[in-house]
């Protein structure tokens, strides 16, 4: 996956439910392997009982409260500000397709 490339300094934080039916949970573990690959630090979260709307679940988390909270970007990293030009997103254009 070319994007994770792009995403190596972004934090990542990956939910996903068990019982969604628009997609399994080895699409989401392979999105965090490539992220991995890519020299990332996401974190990953299964749901065992959620399926698609599990919104409620991660916003009623604590831990994820706290670790969203906490993250900074660094000067030189991570995604550009809004505004400062669109080479992300036609990047992963370029790749995705």
């Amino acid at each position: 996956m070319v994007f994770a490339a792009a995403l190596q300094d972004v934090p990542v934080w990956v939910f996903h439910g068990a019982k969604n039916p628009t997609g399994n949970m080895e699409m989401s573990r392979s999105v965090v392997e490539a992220l991995e690959t890519a020299g990332a630090d996401p974190k990953y979260t299964g749901i065992p009982d959620g399926d698609h709307g599990i919104t409620d679940a991660v916003h009623g988390d604590d831990e994820f409260h706290q670790w969203h909270f906490a993250q900074r970007r660094e000067q030189g990293r991570g995604l550009k500000p809004a505004g400062a030009g669109h080479e992300f997103a036609s990047t992963w254009r370029r790749a995705a397709g």
